[in-house]
C-alpha cells in the first residue's frame, strides 16, 4: 500500500498559543488518528535557528498508508466541525496542507556508516 507523509503548517491565533497547543496535543492529533489510514502524528515548532521562515510555526506531520490520498482527505473533511473532530478558534486562519508519497526506504546514519565501512 503506498505510505504518504502528510504535513499541517499552522500558527495560533493571536495571543492564543496555549490554548491552541493544549487543544492540539490533547484533543486534535487523536481525532486526527482516528481517521483509518493515519498511522502516526508528530508536531513540532520551527527553530529561532532555522535558515529560511515561511510564516508558520507550526509543523504535525502524519504518517498516511492509504491506496488514495483523496480519501484521507474526504475523512477529514466529513469530519471537521463535528463532534469527531471539533476545530478550535485557537488556531490560525492561514493554514497549509501537503502531501508527499514516500519514493524510498528511510536510511539511517548507521546504515550509511555500514555501507561506507565496506567500501
Amino acid at each position: 500500500m503506498p505510505k504518504f507523509i502528510s504535513i499541517a503548517l499552522t500558527n495560533a491565533a493571536e495571543g492564543r498559543e496555549d490554548e491552541y497547543n493544549q487543544w492540539y496535543e490533547q484533543q486534535h492529533v487523536f481525532d486526527v488518528l482516528r481517521v483509518p489510514g493515519i498511522q502516526s502524528a508528530q508536531r513540532f515548532r520551527i527553530s529561532d535557528q532555522s535558515r529560511q521562515k515561511l510564516g508558520y510555526r507550526y509543523m504535525a506531520v502524519y504518517e498516511v498508508e492509504t491506496d488514495n490520498i483523496e480519501n484521507i482527505h474526504r475523512a477529514i473533511a466529513e469530519r471537521a466541525g463535528t463532534d469527531a473532530m471539533p476545530r478550535s478558534d485557537a488556531i490560525g486562519a492561514d493554514r497549509m496542507f501537503l502531501d508527499y508519497e514516500v519514493v524510498s526506504p528511510r536510511i539511517t546514519a548507521e546504515e550509511a556508516a555500514a555501507k561506507d565501512s565496506k567500501k
